[in-house]
């Protein structure tokens, strides 16, 4: 996503997608030097002295995000779903030295989707990627969300048709589901 919320070309023209992140550790830990990778892939980096890091990779789907410190050589993942073609920000990682477990305050998500159904009346979506060809849906909660077009004007769910396109943003929680969020049609 760039800086004015658009979902970026770069990650909407190709397969996989674009992960963005920072670690969040206690004031005493050094979160600089961390290797990260989305495992079985060769997208590879290590954190900025502020923990922060940014892979594009092309991988999709449910995924699994391994963070290694050297100076401890402690080992942790995390597991993630990647729409096809978008950002996932990731906000908050933290690290649990006993379990091996990395947790994220914060999941944000944007991809240009398509509507493969509209629930109207329980105010739930179910949206793909475009450039998703297995066309994995996503639920999106239309409760707690803005659903407009592209003008700004508010568009009512009735509105919407199967195949719309979608300029989908918003908060990932911890079921999957995109909450507190936007969907724009194109």
């Amino acid at each position: 996503m760039r800086a004015d919320g658009e979902v970026s070309q770069a990650a909407v023209n190709q397969p996989g997608g674009r992960l963005r992140a920072e670690m969040r550790e206690r004031a005493s830990r050094r979160v600089g030097g961390i290797e990260v990778e989305i495992q079985d892939t060769e997208a590879v980096t290590d954190t900025a002295p502020d923990g922060s890091f940014d892979l594009l990779t092309d991988a999709e789907g449910p995924q699994s995000v391994r963070f290694r410190r050297s100076r401890d050589d402690i080992v942790a993942r995390l597991p993630i779903d990647l729409p096809s073609g978008a950002e996932l920000s990731l906000r908050g990682i933290r690290i649990d030295d006993s379990t091996g477990e990395a947790t994220v305050d914060l999941q944000e998500v944007a991809f240009e989707g398509v509507l493969d159904a509209a629930n109207c009346r329980t105010e739930r979506l179910l949206v793909s990627s475009r450039s998703d060809e297995a066309r994995r849906s996503y639920r999106f909660d239309l409760h707690d969300a803005w659903l407009g077009d592209a003008s700004g004007r508010n568009i009512a769910c009735e509105d919407l048709r199967r195949d719309d396109r979608l300029n989908v943003r918003g908060i990932v929680q911890p079921d999957g589901r995109i909450a507190f969020g936007t969907a724009e049609r194109q």
